[in-house]
């Protein structure tokens, strides 16, 4: 029985990593365990996601100030150790939500962008004008 519960969550966190652009890493500044518990999320992340998957670290709860038990510097720390980007945040506030989100975006974009260049391929620039055919058209 224990042996299959693992395999299930082997292949639970499989399935959850396999392609995807990018993972979001959530801890609660409040919750000194949560925060203990990334370096664990980022060592299965790195088992099984594609290695060029974007991540981001994000404290979150920021606004229970009195509560803090993870210090700014903490998070940050953690996030350069890993190569990562990191923000804080509070859901319940709307505080850099939108941000984290316009981040992981960004990222990706010119992971994609990079990727292209690399490979040879044009981006798509879905704003140009077209292109207006010079010859001359029969009748």
């Amino acid at each position: 029985m224990i042996c299959s519960e693992y395999s299930m969550h082997i292949y639970i966190y499989f399935f959850f990593f396999l392609n995807h652009s990018g993972i979001i890493i959530v801890y609660d500044v409040t919750d000194r365990d949560s925060f203990n518990n990334v370096k664990n999320w980022i060592i299965e992340i790195e088992k099984y996601a594609s290695e060029d998957v974007q991540k981001i670290l994000i404290g979150n709860k920021i606004d229970l100030k009195n509560d803090r038990s993870v210090s700014y510097e903490e998070g940050k720390e953690l996030a350069e150790s890993c190569n990562i980007q990191f923000l804080e945040t509070s859901a319940k506030i709307s505080h850099n939500v939108e941000q984290a989100f316009k981040t992981m975006a960004y990222e990706i974009k010119n992971k994609s962008q990079l990727e292209n260049q690399q490979k040879g391929r044009a981006n798509i620039n879905l704003n140009a004008k077209p292109i207006k055919d010079n010859k001359k058209k029969c009748c």
